[in-house]
């Protein structure tokens, strides 16, 4: 597969094709498709209808559908404008989980690996002008190579002597939606076009500020760039590929005030005529972290919002503008100003949403589920291997390579609740780490902990203590008289070890919208508030906490289990974005006069 960090953008230069919509959809049952055809075309009759982008599970009545392993199949018509000749034409899809294969006419084009990053498909020699049949197979098993990763075990069918299926066993706590869950897109290019945009921000002299870029091209070119303020108007060009640019006493991108600059680079023949251009947007922003504060543009930040989940009812796991805006709208509401895209990149619609509406995001790549919860070992041979970290490694390359120029963006979260306490969890995160660093030295780094501070063996590698707590719940479950007393010391006991700032980055307690007691009760609204508040007091007397985010922003899907009630529901609204007490308490926090 071949890699296009560029958003996809349509202008005088660049076409785009949506191929959205409702495609033909087929679960292969016992993984025999290929073997029958339906990537040339013989593809069963009774195939459905899917809409793309969504999670196929839960558009069915159909339980086994849902909790399908294995293999399923998309299938639809293709056809290439006329007008596209000596184009280069690519087929770009934004997620697909976690495996696709791609063919054309029956030809395979290539494989995806990685569920939360675009890829594309180049389509070569392709003749414009006709009609041409796309087929994708996505594959939703997790391995130890994986990210999120998991384990294939099987269990006895039911009802049939000696058979079995599948089972898919996973170490995180959202459920394993599938299928191609974000915009699909046939993209035309000049044949010479602009691959790539770099763009760095950083305090200049007096009250100017420099903005370093970067460009590539996929073959020699004029370059030309113009620089224009939110306004549109030219603050200045150049005709070098990189450089930097001083601007003096620009407007600053900042947490609530999303506003943007542009950069625009055009190609020009030898005759001086434009043939592409590609317009990137930027803000202009610095951050800085001492051993108590986190700082925007030279001032202390207080991180306050939530985790969250791309999770929605029946569409699942997908991009879905209006849930997408919704939220936004509700962040506004209650007064968050960040959140965390646990556990896995976010749609880049997101992305760019947060950049003009000013949310902070912490930017996390989907290294979740790799936790026993007891001592097993988990950085080993027989689990997160070198070929996991491999896979780690190339993951975090294209989420810093998609989202290296959102000013939105202000630390990378390079994994969620690892084994820490393993002795190598050590080398393989300082891999990792090292190579985000040599990629991206402009953003702190964090690993998001849920061991203890006299555990871990990689909190010296990050920049931003992150803690997962659950004092009350989890752990010492009910004692809500003990709460304040039990994170106070293991907060300080962080700051002490490691001189860092401390930011709690989950901390809940799942509740039943609904249910209600005059007496301190699991799963009622009046429980979550008491325990939100005792958290909060423990925070607003500690000088080097730098953030609160609540898990979670919404109650969300999860596989079945006995600690789960139709999924997790620590969401401080409804799945359906209801919200419940809680979110007074948190907003009488987070709007201060």
């Amino acid at each position: 597969m071949n890699e296009h960090p560029l958003y996809p953008q349509e202008n005088e230069y660049r076409d785009i094709r949506d191929l959205n919509g409702l495609w033909r959809f087929q679960v292969d049952w016992d993984g025999t498709g290929e073997d029958s055809g339906w990537h040339a075309g013989k593809f069963p009759s009774s195939a459905a209808e899917v809409p793309v982008p969504a999670s196929y599970n839960d558009l069915f009545a159909d339980t086994n559908i849902r909790d399908h392993v294995g293999y399923v199949w998309y299938q639809r018509e293709l056809i290439i404008p006329s007008g596209w000749k000596d184009r280069k034409i690519l087929l770009r899809f934004d997620a697909v989980a976690h495996h696709a294969d791609i063919w054309l006419d029956g030809k395979l084009l290539g494989r995806n690996k990685g569920g939360f990053l675009p890829f594309t498909v180049d389509l070569g020699d392709v003749a414009p002008g006709g009609r041409h049949l796309l087929t994708v197979r996505a594959d939703n098993r997790l391995d130890w190579t994986c990210l999120p990763g998991g384990e294939l075990t099987s269990r006895p069918a039911g009802g049939c002597a000696g058979s079995s299926i599948p089972v898919q066993e996973t170490h995180f706590d959202f459920f394993n939606y599938s299928g191609i869950h974000r915009p699909v897109r046939l993209i035309a290019l000049p044949a010479v076009h602009i691959t790539d945009v770099s763009i760095r921000t950083a305090p200049g002299t007096g009250k100017a500020w420099n903005v370093s870029y970067d460009v590539s091209t996929s073959s020699a070119a004029e370059v030309e760039i113009l620089l224009m303020n939110p306004e549109g108007d030219v603050l200045h060009r150049a005709a070098a590929r990189s450089g930097t640019i001083p601007v003096e006493n620009p407007v600053l991108w900042e947490p609530g005030r999303g506003v943007l600059y542009t950069l625009e680079v055009r190609l020009r023949d030898s005759g001086g005529k434009v043939f592409d251009s590609y317009r990137e947007e930027f803000g202009f922003r610095s951050i800085k972290v001492t051993a108590t504060t986190f700082e925007i543009n030279g001032r202390p930040f207080y991180f306050r919002g939530f985790g969250k989940h791309e999770d929605a009812d029946i569409r699942g796991r997908c991009l879905d503008l209006a849930t997408m805006v919704h939220d936004f709208a509700l962040l506004k509401w209650i007064g968050a100003n960040s959140i965390r895209t646990s556990h896995y990149p976010y749609s880049e619609e997101f992305m760019r949403m947060a950049d003009r509406q000013g949310l902070v995001v912490i930017d996390e790549v989907p290294a979740v589920g790799f936790n026993m919860w007891n001592d097993v070992p988990v950085f080993c041979d027989e689990r997160a291997n070198s070929k996991t970290l491999e896979h780690h490694l190339d993951v975090t390359r294209g989420l810093i390579r998609r989202d290296k120029n959102h000013p939105c963006v202000v630390m990378w979260s390079l994994g969620n609740e690892p084994a820490s306490q393993n002795e190598a969890a050590e080398p393989y995160f300082q891999s990792v780490i090292g190579e985000a660093r040599r990629l991206d030295a402009s953003r702190p780094i964090t690993v998001v902990e849920d061991r203890w501070p006299d555990q871990t063996r990689i909190g010296h590698l990050v920049d931003v203590i992150c803690v997962n707590r659950y004092f009350g719940w989890y752990h010492h479950t009910g004692e809500m008289d003990r709460i304040e007393e039990l994170l106070e010391a293991d907060l300080r006991a962080w700051h002490t070890r490691f001189a860092k700032p401390v930011m709690v980055a989950e901390y809940g307690a799942d509740t039943i919208h609904g249910f209600h007691s005059v007496m301190s009760q699991f799963f009622t609204e009046e429980f979550q508030a008491s325990f939100l508040e005792q958290y909060h007091r423990v925070y607003d007397r500690l000088p080097f906490m730098v953030g609160e985010h609540v898990w979670n922003f919404a109650d969300f899907a999860t596989k079945q289990g006995t600690k789960r009630v139709w999924g997790n529901r620590k969401g401080i609204f409804t799945r359906q974005r209801h919200p419940k007490s809680a979110a007074q308490i948190l907003k009488q926090r987070w709007i201060r006069p």
